[in-house]
């Protein structure tokens, strides 16, 4: 078999393995950014029951969650455990904008007012974020698959348009 052709076959066994790594990375995108707002709905359950439990101010409520779902919010080992901001902040890469919008305004705004109004608050953000999550897990799926199986395709062709 002459040089030439191995390189070709060389070069597109190199290409479609990288479009593949590409969509498992993408795919793997998907499925953290559906379980991540899906942590943000199980916190945003947990404070709002430990404020309706009149149980311990905002900053304390985060510094006696439980490191798995501090660790589904996306904080790190290293992470700011008081402030509901910046853990909203620091995960806004991997949500949607609606989520990190959503988040934000209720991790601005709580703990600002009595506690009927923190209650209220909290609800309304749950009632949002049940939605999102809803919407965003069953959309998650859909592109998780397109993210395994597109760059593989095109790659596909590509290599059969050079070969």
């Amino acid at each position: 078999m002459p040089f030439c052709v191995i390189c070709k076959i060389g070069g597109a066994v190199c290409l479609l393995i990288a479009l593949v790594g590409a969509g498992a990375s993408l795919a793997a995108k998907e499925r953290r950014r559906a379980a991540r707002a899906a942590g943000f709905l199980t916190l945003l359950r947990h404070v709002r029951a430990q404020i309706a439990a009149f149980s311990l101010p905002i900053p304390a409520i985060l510094s006696q969650c439980d490191e798995k779902l501090l660790f589904l919010v996306g904080a790190g080992a290293n992470a700011a455990r008081t402030d509901l901001v910046d853990l909203v902040r620091n995960a806004r890469a991997d949500l949607s904008d609606t989520a990190a919008e959503t988040l934000t305004s209720w991790a601005e705004e709580i703990g600002r007012g009595d506690r009927a109004e923190d209650l209220r608050k909290s609800d309304l953000a749950i009632e949002k974020m049940e939605s999102i999550v809803r919407k965003e897990s069953a959309e998650s799926r859909k592109r998780e698959k397109l993210a395994l199986f597109l760059p593989p395709l095109l790659g596909g062709i590509v290599i059969c348009l050079l070969i």
